[in-house]
């Protein structure tokens, strides 16, 4: 009787297309976790700058214009933030993380923003993001 060490080149061959096909598999859901982190950030940062921007009507009885008027307001990396509506006691803002796919934004305002302004967002106070 022979004995046989080791396995055939079917077997490893067998082997190595199921570690890819699990690879492929392991591969996009990684991809699709990363883009929802990425829209976690940008929406963590719009609640900060919600804060901050409440913090500043405290003190000014008006809502900031721009991100440098809030010196404790710090964006995450990648995140870009653009205030696109101020007015007697509202406020809208749209982000963006710069390794979103185009398209992808949140926008949240307060008060009486005009339509659009806000991005996505539809209701006062509530983040809301598209591309998700």
């Amino acid at each position: 009787m022979d004995r046989r060490d080791g396995f055939t080149l079917i077997e490893l061959l067998i082997v190595v297309v199921i570690l890819g096909i699990l690879a492929t598999f392991a591969g996009a859901r990684f991809a699709q976790s990363r883009t929802s982190a990425y829209f976690a950030t940008v929406k963590q940062d719009l609640y900060n700058l919600a804060v901050q921007q409440e913090a500043y009507f405290g003190e000014h009885y008006t809502y900031a214009q721009q991100l440098s008027d809030l010196p404790h307001f710090k964006k995450s990396g990648g995140v870009e933030i653009n205030i696109t509506n101020t007015g007697p006691g509202t406020w809208a803002a749209v982000g963006t993380h710069s390794a979103l796919p185009p398209g992808g934004q949140c926008g949240v305002f307060i008060g009486a923003a005009s339509a659009g302004m806000a991005g996505p967002a539809t209701s006062e106070s509530i983040v809301t993001c598209t591309g998700e």
